[in-house]
């Protein structure tokens, strides 16, 4: 039986990016197992025949002696586990992971989901040092799966990869069966604005509440779905920030995020750095336009006057002109809104679940 092992932060992320992947990999007979930091989402999978090994350490951190001490962890993983494949995402598990090739006969694919706080906190010594890591560390590399154009050639202009194999891929994609147009309330009132994320300031927390109090629009609403990031340096304490504002609303998470697409009238994700963002794609398929900052990912999935638009980074005014305008503008939004639909299909989660097994399965015909 195939083994493999996939290594992310959170166990979250592997319940709402991955669970279909997980679901692909057991029906083809992959043994799975799980690595993480463990959070509340680790009791869903319970009832899934995988084996999960908790990581204590934060994975989050960019201490060097913490990420050498989840090296060792995973290193005593692998070694009990025996795996043919490690497939890791997020930064810290896609700069130690490779090493483990060192170790084990193991095939390693990396996903690069993004390089958020290193770009983001403007440490350009963090920066510097990430860089040179990863240079090290995806010399053992042996697939990097890209999720966005912006990431791919920042890893080419610094010789990160060179003769590597590599392969682009919208992320996890969208569940088109679950994120859907539907009819309206009847009921619905005043002009509806929707965040999705997490809370923190590289997802542009304080700037979306800046942009909505200044526009200039009566009967403004804003609803905000995320949770506050415990694991995070950049940590964001939402209920300072919404305190006495009667027209914002938040709630930690809902499992019917489709629903909320639905009832509002854009959605406002001022983010200073992507992957590539599914929520933005389950906006799309929801026929939701979506307003960004011309970011990586943002800006790959982002058409402008096509399917929202997206504005130069840290320009909030910008922002708040574009959502006024399309509040005066009823026509352009409903136009905007059937291309979003259209150009939801190509995020189908079925055809990117069916490409990344590919991509296994080929590394153990080229054995």
């Amino acid at each position: 039986m195939k083994k493999i092992l996939l290594v992310a932060n959170r166990t979250n992320s592997f319940w709402f990016f991955r669970k279909e992947i997980i679901q692909e990999l057991i029906k083809n007979k992959y043994k799975v197992c799980l690595v993480a930091n463990k959070d509340e989402y680790y009791k869903n999978f319970k009832n899934y025949n995988i084996k999960f090994y908790e990581i204590k350490k934060n994975i989050n951190s960019f201490n060097l002696i913490n990420i050498f001490f989840i090296f060792l962890n995973l290193r005593s993983i692998c070694k009990e586990f025996k795996p043919d494949i490690v497939q890791s995402y997020t930064v810290v598990p896609n700069l130690i992971c490779p090493f483990l090739k060192i170790f084990y006969k193991v095939k390693i694919f990396s996903m690069i989901t993004g390089m958020g706080y290193i770009f983001s906190s403007g440490n350009k010594l963090l920066l510097f040092v990430s860089t040179i890591l990863y240079k090290i560390s995806f010399s053992y590399s042996d697939h990097v799966i890209f999720t966005n154009k912006s990431n791919l050639n920042y890893f080419k202009k610094y010789k990160i990869i060179k003769n590597h194999a590599f392969t682009m891929i919208p992320a996890s994609g969208v569940k088109l069966s679950k994120y859907k147009k539907f009819t309206r309330s009847s009921n619905k009132k005043g002009f509806n604005i929707l965040f999705v994320g997490r809370l923190i300031k590289s997802k542009g927390v304080f700037d979306l509440i800046s942009i909505f109090n200044k526009l200039n629009i009566k009967n403004k609403k804003l609803l905000i779905i995320g949770k506050e990031d415990r694991f995070s340096p950049e940590s964001v304490s939402i209920h300072k920030l919404i305190k006495d504002n009667i027209n914002i609303s938040h709630i930690k998470e809902s499992n019917q995020l489709e629903k909320y697409y639905n009832n509002a009238d854009i959605f406002l994700f001022p983010s200073y750095s992507e992957g590539m963002p599914t929520v933005v794609m389950e906006a799309f398929a929801c026929g939701l336009p979506c307003i960004t900052y011309a970011v990586p990912g943002c800006d790959d999935i982002i058409i402008n006057s096509q399917t929202g638009y997206k504005c130069k980074l840290y320009d909030v005014d910008a922002m708040v002109n574009v959502v006024e305008n399309l509040y005066k503008n009823k026509k352009k939004l409903k136009i905007i809104s059937r291309n979003c639909l259209l150009y939801s299909k190509k995020f189908d989660r079925k055809k990117i679940v069916s490409k990344i097994i590919n991509l296994y399965e080929k590394s153990f015909k080229g054995n």
